[in-house]
């Protein structure tokens, strides 16, 4: 081992008996000094990369180290073998250090590491692939600066750490990375990346305690599926299969082809062994996997079967399985694409030993070369808030300005692309003839072999740029302590390769404070939400959710991240505001929903546009334990309803939350979708109940003996609620009935569920601010004989305060 003196800089070896030493983790910049250029000081002290060195030494000799290890200069590259026994090592050289010394030349203090537009949270050194066990394997390791000054360390940013990394901050306590599966383990390296493909396998052996000769050229699929195998030879855990594809219509062995592809595997626990019995164990040869599992036929096709591997979510204690298809000799991968959850493990009779063949992988893989990137102008959106402020112009590169977009307020925002490629926000006055102050400077960055899109902040020097980064949103200081917001949104739509929406959002003051309620356990939201806004249009989520995606070209499909109560964190549920029409008539739906002790709860309320009482930030707030609304979180309940009386129909929207027993591409443990039903009313008179007349206005019928709890004297309110009393109407609608997610049915249903037939007639004095009673006596339904039942829902009201 070479190791660097650090008061001399001369290189020395040691073979046994190691000195106490530190160890210098950084990202490669231009001018790095190398093994044998350390050897005359004299030729190298102009270059960039030895003030680097100088600084290491001058740093770790401040707190008494003698001796210094520096990948850049401590290794002899042009030996193949001494690379390769550095590969191998790399591992035991930082965890054998006494000290860590993390340079982030992008980073500076003077700002608080954890906000989400800091410096720190966007250093290059998260993104990349080797630094991952520079991160785990020292005892101590410490963050510095630009300028070599102390951020913090790993223990005191232990928080920041975990929601950038999504590595949880149990590591960081000092629990070993050895009690969590091959799947977590698998999944913090994701989203990394390596200069040379190869690197992406070569850089986990240490995390995973294997060593494997390093074979530079062989490309990254086959050095992961190597690692992999390496893998199988010392560990029996087999969520090293759980794991998800990007394609649907494949079949593969069991073997990833990336880290990527474990990227939705963070709560995937260790195998039991216990389950097992004498099956544990399993074997890897002639390119096909030997192994035990539970086989259990799919009904819809006999050659197709879900196979336990003895894994257990940690979100909800799931079994996870995946799907095989007999072929010829053994068996493939069905639907690599998703994992199934079962409730429970199929019984032991149905274990048999089996062969499932693996890919034969051929030297023909795309390689992503960061310089293959390119900069574009992303198309500005300003959401509902931000319209009550800002006008929006958008230039091309040519400055040809758009049409303003948004009100016709004063206060402009003009984005504008630069030749340099990078990216522009100005704000101006609108009868200004200069440019403004610019705001923001930033870089959309694409890369044409991996259509990945990356919002970078930038200088106008494209050499100088620090990528690839994996930033999309960023908090912009404004007047008066408001900020605003730039959000960059991908669809999912594959037809349309580069989409890209940048979101620009006003934050007011009174809450800036939601953003930033929530710091070391972001990133561990125990549920999230899969969000179908159709027949409605989502348009603000509170607090405002850095997890939320938009999956597909419609704006109608969006992922929303859920902590839930069980975590004891201050966001446990989110209000999630809806626009939409109910006879012609524009409304605002919120709903808020979270978890309590595992099991959701959903409540909902609406307005008219034109007629908002409450902002989602203040419906946010009464669900507080300090709110009126709070006792609704300990309610559980999996579907809510709402009734508008309008001029023409009256409509009923139930929403609904249910869980997924399938994991997919874009994630979600749960969906959430509305149901609306509509119904014409009679053009005459019915009943005891007729609309009121243009020239006298009808007296209110009088309001019906109303339920003991859900409401408020004097509530303009409306009220909806189940009831065993006979039916007002001999054409009663059931309530829609839940629907049965099941792992073969497709993600998400078209058709509507439940009865259509025409809602009972019942007394409205009030339609002004409708909304539902969430605390109603709990009704158990009968789902195999929900068409026979004879109940109809009844409909209470209260006459509009005057308030």
């Amino acid at each position: 081992m070479h190791l660097l003196h650090t008061e001399t800089l001369q290189i020395g070896v040691f073979h046994s008996n190691l000195p106490r030493y530190a160890i210098l983790s950084h990202t490669w910049d231009e001018e790095e000094i190398s093994f044998w250029d350390i050897q005359d000081l004299d030729e190298v002290k102009d270059r960039l990369g030895y003030r680097k060195i100088w600084y290491a030494c001058a740093h770790a000799q401040k707190y008494g180290f003698e001796w210094i290890w520096i990948d850049s200069c401590c290794i002899d590259k042009d030996s193949s073998a001494e690379l390769s026994e550095a590969l191998i090592s790399m591992y035991q050289f930082y965890g054998d250090s006494d000290v860590c010394y993390v340079y982030l030349s992008d980073a500076q203090i003077g700002e608080d590491p954890g906000n989400f537009g800091s410096t720190f949270r966007r250093c290059k050194w998260f993104t990349r692939g080797w630094t991952l066990q520079e991160l785990l394997a020292p005892s101590h390791v410490v963050f510095l600066d630009k300028n070599w000054e102390e951020i913090g360390t790993r223990w005191s940013l232990r928080g920041v750490i975990s929601a950038i990394t999504s590595i949880p901050v149990q590591v960081f306590w000092g629990f070993s990375i050895h009690n969590f599966s091959i799947a977590q383990k698998m999944s913090w390296a994701a989203y990394r990346e390596t200069t040379r493909p190869e690197d992406r396998a070569y850089s986990l052996m240490g995390i995973f305690g294997i060593s494997m000769p390093p074979l530079y050229g062989e490309g990254g699929v086959k050095a992961f599926m190597r690692l992999q195998q390496e893998i199988i030879r010392y560990s029996g855990d087999r969520s090293i299969f759980a794991w998800i594809s990007d394609v649907e219509a494949e079949r593969t062995g069991l073997l990833a082809r990336t880290p990527y592809a474990f990227r939705a595997s963070g709560k995937v626990g260790t195998s039991d062994p216990d389950l097992m019995g004498n099956h544990a164990l399993y074997s890897f040869r002639n390119n096909s996997l030997q192994i035990h599992l539970p086989m259990e036929p799919v009904p819809e096709d006999n050659d197709i079967f879900l196979a336990s591997l003895h894994c257990r979510s940690e979100s909800d204690g799931s079994y996870v399985s995946l799907y095989l298809h007999k072929a010829k000799g053994g068996y493939v991968r069905e639907m690599p694409h998703k994992l199934v959850l079962t409730p429970k493990v199929p019984p032991s009779e149905t274990t048999r030993e089996i062969i499932v063949h693996g890919e034969l992988l051929l030297s023909d893989e795309r390689k992503w070369v960061p310089s293959e990137m390119f900069s574009v102008l992303p198309d500005p959106k300003l959401l509902p808030s931000a319209q009550n402020y800002f006008s929006l112009h958008r230039a091309n590169r040519t400055n040809t300005m758009s049409p303003f977009v948004g009100n016709a307020t004063d206060t402009v925002l003009s984005l504008r692309g630069g030749r340099d490629g990078t990216v522009e926000l100005f704000l101006s006055r609108r009868n200004d003839h200069d440019d403004g102050v610019s705001i923001a400077k930033f870089q959309l960055l694409i890369s044409p072999n991996q259509p990945q899109l990356q919002l970078a902040p930038g200088p106008t020097d494209r050499d100088e740029m620090s990528w690839p980064l994996s930033a999309d949103r960023f908090l912009l200081p404004y007047e008066s302590g408001a900020q605003i917001s730039l959000a960059l949104q991908v669809t999912g739509d594959l037809d349309i390769r580069y989409h890209r929406m940048l979101e620009i959002d006003y934050i007011a003051p009174e809450n800036t404070h939601i953003l930033h309620s929530f710091q070391e356990q972001s990133t561990y939201y125990k549920f999230d939400l899969l969000v179908d806004s159709s027949p409605f249009s989502l348009s603000r989520v509170v607090p405002y959710d850095f997890c939320q995606k938009t999956l597909d070209s419609e704006k109608s499909k969006f992922f929303v991240s859920l902590p839930g109560d069980i975590m004891n964190l201050p966001i446990s549920f989110r209000v999630l505001t809806f626009k939409g029409t109910l006879d012609g008539e524009e409304v605002i739906i919120h709903v808020a929903a979270g978890f309590y002790e595992s099991k959701p709860w959903i409540d909902m309320l609406y307005t008219r546009l034109d007629d908002q009482r409450e902002g989602a930030e203040d419906i946010w707030q009464s669900y507080l334990d300090s709110g009126s609304r709070a006792n609704e979180r300990s309610n559980p309940r999996s579907h809510t309803s709402i009734v508008h009386d309008g001029k023409e129909t009256r409509s009923q929207v139930t929403a609904f939350i249910e869980k997924r027993l399938t994991i997919m591409l874009h994630g979600g443990t749960h969906i959430l979708r509305f149901e609306k039903l509509e119904n014409r009313k009679p053009r005459a008179p019915h009943g005891n109940w007729a609309p009121p007349s243009a020239s006298a206005p009808a007296a209110p019928a009088p309001a019906p003996t109303l339920p003991s709890k859900g409401y408020e004297a004097g509530s303009p309110y409306l009220v909806q609620q189940r009831s065993n009393r006979p039916a007002a109407s001999s054409e009663p609608l059931p309530a829609p009935k839940p629907r049965i997610p099941s792992p073969d049915l497709p993600w998400m249903r078209d058709s509507p569920v439940g009865d259509t037939r025409p809602l009972a007639d019942s007394p409205i004095a009030s339609t002004s601010n409708l909304f539902p009673v969430s605390q109603m006596p709990d009704i158990e339904t009968d789902l195999e004989d929900d068409d026979n039942r004879s109940e109809s829902p009844e409909f209470y009201s209260l006459p509009a305060s005057p308030v």
